[in-house]
């Protein structure tokens, strides 16, 4: 499985991760993880885990709309890197998704 790192962060007072991949059923998988004391102090519980889950058919469209090509898994993946990155990234896809009417699954657990 390809995975790529839309950002990363180490500080003394939180580490975030947010990645990019293509699970075993083609679904394409946006997995953030914050933790450390910032994240305790502005959400209550030391660790913040947040997801996007985007069916196969969903997928394509994204494709297209980045014009990218999605029989390369890496290179789509990386397009979607250019278009979203930094600390802002989930949030920012998000919106893309609801703008161009991407159906999605978001989960989040504290």
């Amino acid at each position: 499985m390809q995975k790529v790192t839309l950002f990363k962060l180490e500080s003394p007072n939180v580490k975030s991760t947010m990645e990019l991949y293509f699970n075993e059923d083609e679904q394409l998988i946006f997995d953030g993880y914050d933790i450390g004391s910032f994240v305790e102090q502005s959400m209550g519980d030391s660790d913040y885990e947040y997801k996007y889950i985007i069916e196969f058919e969903e997928v394509k469209k994204i494709a297209v709309l980045l014009k990218t090509d999605l029989n390369d898994q890496l290179t789509f993946l990386n397009t979607v890197k250019e278009h979203f990155n930094g600390n802002d990234a989930y949030s920012e896809f998000g919106d893309f998704m609801r703008k161009n009417k991407i159906k999605f699954q978001q989960f989040t657990w504290r």
